[in-house]
């Protein structure tokens, strides 16, 4: 009768088991999704916090990434005017190549550049600074040429 006993109790221990681990996995992945979203409120946090431009940020194809609004603008002041715009006449292939400030720009006329861009990347709302943040972090910007950072290849063409 001993036998007998252990198989019951076996049986009714393996049964226990068996209604118990219906719930695991629901119980992943709830941890998972809890850690998802924390880890998604935690980069809109630091992301708002930030008070200079987000990694890979450009501003007519100059970088400023990392930079404050002072150091973005004396760098965009200094670069601007040293870019070099390509010119061609259509059909004939003639092209000429001018720096920005021999078309007459000065320092002044990129006055505040810095700032309009950095006032465009704070009016984001809370998570959109978090995907703002993240599309700049992996380089993966939604829009391509219609996003407000124009690769120097766009001012071209732009010009």
């Amino acid at each position: 009768m001993e036998q007998t006993n252990e198989a019951v109790e076996k049986k009714a221990g393996g049964a226990r088991l068996k209604k118990g681990s219906g719930k695991t996995p629901l119980v992943v992945l709830g941890i998972i999704a809890a850690v998802l979203v924390l880890a998604c409120v935690g980069l809109c946090a630091y992301a708002a916090s930030l008070d200079t431009f987000y990694p890979n940020r450009h501003i007519n194809g100059i970088p400023v990434g990392g930079l404050t609004v002072s150091e973005a603008q004396a760098k965009l002041e200094t670069e601007l005017l040293a870019q070099e715009i390509t010119l061609s006449e259509a059909g004939t292939g003639t092209q000429a190549s001018l720096t920005v400030a021999e078309l007459g720009y000065t320092a002044e006329d990129f006055a505040g550049d810095a700032q309009f861009w950095m006032d465009e990347q704070k009016s984001h709302s809370f998570p959109g600074k978090g995907w703002d943040f993240f599309s700049h972090l992996t380089g993966r910007y939604p829009g391509g040429v219609n996003w407000p950072d124009m690769d120097r290849e766009a001012l071209d063409a732009t010009v």
